[in-house]
């Protein structure tokens, strides 16, 4: 899968976003459960739009790697102090500056793209430059017209820039 041609690029310039938190589902994975995290998503998506949420943007929240261990969570944006429904819980992300990769679809197989992709950014790049990025959390952004079925749908995957 990792030598699927698509098309990704890392955007020029480190991108500055503020102090924001994500309601949603989330849950420890490792690499041999990883690919059930679609079906967090599978879970948020009919819940939404949630009670306090901001924008109809989603995002996919990593931390806390511990050796192959790390926690993701699928969710929105959502005012700090919003009740969220029961299993669903809050992460705060703060202030950072991130490098960002674009995703941009073909049309074809979604998950296939995400895990070419990923494997790029997370284990050809990242091991690479590790000096580059933070201790922080980091999380993929799919715009409120996001299809992952659609030709020219993107994704962004946001990984904290280091100082």
């Amino acid at each position: 899968m990792a030598s699927q041609k698509i098309d990704l690029v890392m955007l020029d310039g480190l991108q500055s976003k503020t102090a924001f938190t994500v309601g949603g589902l989330a849950r420890r994975f490792n690499l041999s459960n990883r690919n059930e995290i679609p079906l967090l998503w599978q879970k948020l998506v009919p819940s939404l739009p949630m009670a306090g949420q901001l924008g109809r943007e989603t995002y996919g929240v990593e931390w806390g790697m511990s050796g192959n261990d790390f926690f993701y969570m699928a969710g929105v944006a959502v005012a700090a102090d919003t009740k969220l429904p029961e299993g669903f819980v809050h992460k705060s992300l703060a202030t950072q500056k991130y490098i960002v990769f674009r995703l941009t679809l073909d049309g074809t197989t979604f998950q296939s793209q995400m895990h070419t992709a990923a494997h790029h950014v997370w284990e050809e790049w990242a091991p690479k430059n590790r000096q580059k990025m933070a201790d922080a959390p980091d999380f993929e952004f799919y715009p409120a017209d996001f299809d992952p079925m659609r030709k020219g749908s993107r994704v962004e995957f946001w990984l904290p820039a280091a100082g």
